[in-house]
């Protein structure tokens, strides 16, 4: 966030390669994380290693393998390496690979994931899901039936998309239920047919498709990264979106209304539905970059969410799924980041400070580094308005006046419009900036507000700044943050 280095360890990636989706399975007292992955955009021109086809020509396509790593915190991962990679030329999934999820059946780990056999835009080329097994996470072998989970045209279009599944196991009924991006059957452009499918499974080979859970209209994209879990009796159905995917249908029908990536959510009374989108379905949602490929794993008492991004091609710290009266979900810190913090990076001391001049810079910091997390609690009078300055690349201002937390562009001082979010200041305001790399989250009483990347951090004094009124600010931290993976380098994601 604040110092100029030439590469990053931040969030985790693997090393030397692109890290994309990620699903996660508790093993234990470990967590395994299967991440979708490839070689850097600029290496697409030579043959990748782990193929293990000497013969095997150059792909144009970054998914190209699924790599594994193992944590027991969520937060330092340990590299377990390339376990399995495109098929043959010619083959179901010889062309890329896409998302799918892993599952644990009567001791075997079965890995399912998304074949396409070559490069295709959906309704031009089918995509399948197929699976490769193991009982020991090292050797890993493919299905014999591949791909096992196909779209049944009486409810899915086999032309559309077929792609990206996760799974819930149901312990009465001793089924396993998949949900599925797909397109529903029908006519029109299938970018009108967009939809959350289902099938059921005893097994994990033979697959009875269901109708779909969600079917939408209103983007030219599939449902990406669909997932689906109950607590207390309602039903979650989600998926991962991009703003710019949005019609231009529904950009004429809400043209003041700024269109938001990240995890939308559905609810439910049960598994099969019917879900229905509340009013505020986003989770993790802002105007892109977004967090993306979400996922909502159970971790002792908490759920939390995993994702990518905003931008950067790397897992990122969990956040917690926190549910309201309503039963809707927002995200909020989590406590198990504090396992990252390290020596205090503060210069300030720990004495309350207040601020009375307009443009008084009375409180340095310190020299954060990349990896760093801010904690302070701040007061503000008479409508005041105070700015946390982090070098020149990043400006945070609190407005009691406006009730909002914004992003002040650091030449001009204006209000970024994409990165703002109310809040409510009748008391001292606990803020937390947790700078993970190039992506700084923002949290308000311990509520994500939004996430910005900053991929070109300069290296400065951290402060904070009056801007109007009066402030009081206490309980100043500043701590090293120590995430990701020590091997790795991964300038590609910064």
């Amino acid at each position: 966030m604040i110092a100029a280095v030439c590469c990053v360890r931040g969030a985790y990636s693997p090393p030397d390669m692109m890290g994309l989706d990620a699903w996660f399975l508790r093993d234990g007292e470990v967590w395994r994380q299967f991440q979708l992955c490839g070689p850097f955009p600029w290496n697409l021109d030579k043959t990748w290693p782990g193929l293990g086809m000497a013969d095997r020509s150059p792909l144009p396509a970054v998914e190209q393998g699924i790599y594994l790593s193992s944590s027991r915190d969520l937060i330092t991962w340990e590299d377990g390496g390339i376990i399995l990679t495109v098929g043959p030329p010619g083959s179901w999934d010889g062309g890329k690979i896409y998302t799918g999820n892993i599952a644990k059946h009567e001791g075997r780990y079965y890995l399912f994931y998304t074949g396409i056999p070559e490069h295709p835009k959906p309704g031009r080329a089918p995509s399948a899901i197929g699976l490769a097994v193991s009982s020991d996470l090292t050797r890993w072998e493919k299905h014999p039936r591949n791909p096992v989970l196909l779209p049944d045209p009486f409810y899915y279009d086999p032309l559309g998309n077929w792609r990206d599944c996760s799974f819930h196991w149901d312990e009465v009924e001793k089924t396993w239920y998949a949900v599925v991006c797909a397109t529903a059957k029908g006519e029109g452009p299938i970018e009108e047919r967009a939809c959350i499918g289902l099938a059921k499974s005893h097994d994990l080979i033979e697959w009875e498709c269901l109708p779909p859970l969600v079917v939408e209209d209103k983007y030219t994209l599939g449902l990406e990264n669909p997932f689906l879990f109950e607590r207390n009796g309602t039903w979650y159905a989600g998926h991962s979106m991009y703003g710019r995917f949005y019609s231009e249908d529904w950009r004429e029908a809400h043209d003041c209304e700024a269109p938001l990536g990240g995890v939308f959510y559905f609810m439910g009374g049960g598994l099969r539905g019917p879900f229905v989108a509340p009013v505020h379905n986003g989770l993790g949602t802002q105007p892109d970059p977004p967090l993306y490929a979400g996922q909502v794993i159970v971790a002792g008492q908490a759920r939390l969410f995993m994702h990518r991004g905003p931008e950067r091609w790397a897992t990122a710290l969990p956040k917690r799924v926190e549910f309201l009266p309503d039963r809707t979900m927002r995200l909020a810190y989590w406590p198990g980041t504090e396992k990252a913090r390290r020596e205090s990076l503060a210069t300030c001391g720990s004495a309350d400070v207040v601020l009375s001049r307009e443009g008084e810079q009375a409180i340095e910091i310190g020299r954060p580094g990349l990896d760093c997390f801010f904690e302070a609690q701040l007061e503000l009078k008479g409508g005041g308005a105070a700015a946390l300055v982090l070098g020149d690349t990043f400006v945070l201002s609190v407005d009691a006046e406006a009730g909002q937390v914004r992003l002040l562009d650091p030449v001009t001082g204006s209000v970024r419009k994409d990165r703002a979010a109310r809040i409510a200041l009748g008391e001292p305001l606990q803020l937390r900036l947790v700078a993970d790399g190039s992506v700084v989250d923002v949290y308000a009483v311990d509520v994500w507000l939004f996430s910005e990347h900053r991929p070109q951090p300069a290296q400065d004094t951290a402060r904070i700044k009056l801007l109007r009124g009066r402030a009081t600010v206490r309980e100043v931290r500043l701590d090293r943050l120590e995430t990701g993976n020590a091997k790795g380098i991964y300038g590609f994601n910064y």
